[in-house]
C-alpha cells in the first residue's frame, strides 16, 4: 500500500513508515477505519472472472493461434500417450 504512518513519541512525531502497497478492498467488512480505500477490486474481480468463464463456455476464448502455442504431431501423440498411463494408473489405484 502506498500510505504513511506516524507514531507519535511524547509530543513529537518520530517514526515514519512508508507501505509500498495501495489499499484494495476485496470485502468492504474487512478495511480497518484508519485505512484510505482507493479501489474495490473485489467486484471488478468477480466481474472479469465470469467473463472469462463465458468466453470459454461459449468458446471466444481460447483461440487457436492466437492464444495457444502449436505443437509438433509427434509430441501430442507422446502428452497423450502419457495421460492414457497416468489415468490407467489412477483408474487402478481406486
Amino acid at each position: 500500500m502506498f500510505g504513511t504512518s506516524a507514531r507519535p513519541v511524547g509530543y513529537a512525531c518520530r517514526i515514519f513508515r512508508v507501505h509500498t502497497k495501495v489499499p484494495l478492498s476485496y470485502r468492504d467488512d474487512l478495511m480497518g477505519r484508519f485505512v484510505k480505500l482507493y479501489e474495490r477490486v473485489g467486484q471488478r474481480s468477480t466481474d472479469a472472472i465470469r467473463q472469462y468463464v463465458g468466453d470459454v463456455k461459449s468458446g471466444r476464448f481460447p483461440v487457436e493461434g492466437e492464444h495457444t502455442y502449436p505443437i509438433k504431431q509427434e509430441e501430442l501423440e507422446k502428452f497423450q500417450e502419457l495421460l492414457e498411463e497416468r489415468r490407467a494408473r489412477e483408474a487402478a489405484d481406486i
